[in-house]
């Protein structure tokens, strides 16, 4: 049995650390609000002669810039954020292009990730450099030509670490490195490696994006989720939103069951312990009223008393803690909850309003999200195998304590 408990004991503790390190995962991605949708083909002259030229929001001035179309929709979403004061303390618009081939010094392609940053994308999703600098605010808001790099894509390109202001060609146009970021590759990059341009510097260069993408950061308590949807909307529709504080709370909640569970298993032991203590308090006193005055015991029986009904009050308050922790999500998945809790009709309509998102045709993913849903599924799986063990473990506590009793009677 002792080997057996080891086993389960060290098999807890793998789950526990996947556990912690699924959730320090998901907290460390943020709660910013995301909006994906696939980015406008390149003006050409086969495109203009097409009559490819057929969105409202976007049909201006595109005689002689490639990324008009793109440019169009930020200089919409500026318009837009300007109903996002006391909401938003801060957006972006961000563009994503995969497979791009890049070329160094060494002569050799080696394709890549290119994100095109707008103002404001350091304050929304820091990076950590390695050497040299970050862009500038007015770099990033005018378009320069500098890029940055991961240190594993400068290896590739320089075959040195610290190739500051030499110069990398992608899709014909010359970038200048101006910085080498740290290389942080997570679950959800695709690809070995990645690069970072100004997005306002391609407006007028032919660099095919595959995504745009709008980043918010949320003032809490605001409204801002259900704003930001609704805006969106109205900005271009037949985008993927993504919140991800609602997509991370969503990935905890089998790890929160499971503390909720755990919770009340000490709750009731501590309430039990808590009883016998009361039951035996009785007893006592019963005992000490037949050997002496009530009045000689009164203080000893105050505090006695004090001691039981401060415990009892701080059980009051964990089992309301409990509680309150299982509900909470609620708050935050007010769609889960059927308008009528006994209405088959209503119950069978919140639970297919929940899975309509997941069950679109097509959508479009932030690493983020991925990120997210990739620990989430750990966290399920180390969830159900923690709760198992720990039923097992509880099975063989209980299984010692009576053969223990079992052989006190013989």
């Amino acid at each position: 049995m002792k080997k057996h408990r080891n086993r389960a004991l060290a098999a807890l503790c793998v789950c526990i650390a996947v556990l912690a390190w699924s959730a320090a995962e998901i907290h460390a991605v943020g709660g910013n609000l995301q909006y994906l949708i696939p980015a406008p083909v390149l003006e050409t002259a086969d495109t203009k002669q097409a009559g490819a030229q057929t969105d409202p929001v976007t049909a201006s001035k595109t005689d002689s810039v490639p990324n008009a179309k793109a440019q169009a929709l930020w200089k919409s979403l500026q318009t837009t954020a300007e109903n996002w004061d006391g909401m938003m303390e801060a957006y972006t618009l961000s563009g994503i292009a995969e497979g791009v081939s890049f070329t160094g010094s060494t002569g050799e392609a080696k394709q890549a990730r290119l994100n095109a940053l707008g103002p404001n994308a350091f304050v929304l999703s820091p990076k950590y450099l390695r050497v040299g600098r970050l862009f500038y605010p007015e770099e990033l808001a005018n378009g320069s030509l500098g890029i940055l790099l991961d240190e594993q894509l400068a290896l590739a390109l320089f075959r040195v670490a610290e190739p500051i202001g030499r110069t990398v060609t992608a899709a014909d146009i010359s970038f200048t490195v101006i910085g080498v970021l740290r290389h942080t590759k997570r679950v959800g990059d695709n690809g070995d490696y990645a690069a970072y341009v100004p997005l306002a510097a391609l407006w007028n260069r032919p660099l095919q994006l595959n995504a745009l993408q709008v980043t918010v950061k949320p003032v809490a308590s605001a409204g801002a989720a259900s704003a930001f949807a609704a805006d969106m909307k109205n900005w271009q529709a037949g985008g993927t939103l993504i919140n991800l504080g609602k997509e991370g709370l969503g990935a905890l909640l089998p790890l929160r069951v499971l503390l909720f569970f755990i919770g009340s298993a000490l709750f009731f032991t501590c309430l039990r312990y808590w009883n016998n203590r009361l039951r035996g308090f009785l007893a006592d006193a019963r005992h000490q009223l037949q050997a002496d005055y009530a009045a000689r015991l009164w203080p000893r029986f105050t505090l006695s008393t004090l001691v039981l009904l401060l415990g009892y009050g701080m059980l009051t308050l964990a089992a309301a803690a409990l509680i309150r922790y299982l509900v909470a999500p609620v708050y935050t998945f007010p769609e889960w909850v059927p308008a009528v809790l006994v209405a088959w009709q209503d119950i069978r309509t919140a639970f297919w309003q929940v899975w309509q998102g997941a069950a679109s045709l097509m959508e479009l993913r932030s690493p983020e999200l991925i990120r997210i849903r990739f620990f989430g599924m750990l966290t399920g799986w180390a969830s159900a195998a923690a709760a198992g063990l720990l039923t097992y473990l509880w099975g063989l506590y209980r299984r010692g304590k009576t053969e223990t009793a079992s052989a006190a009677r013989r």
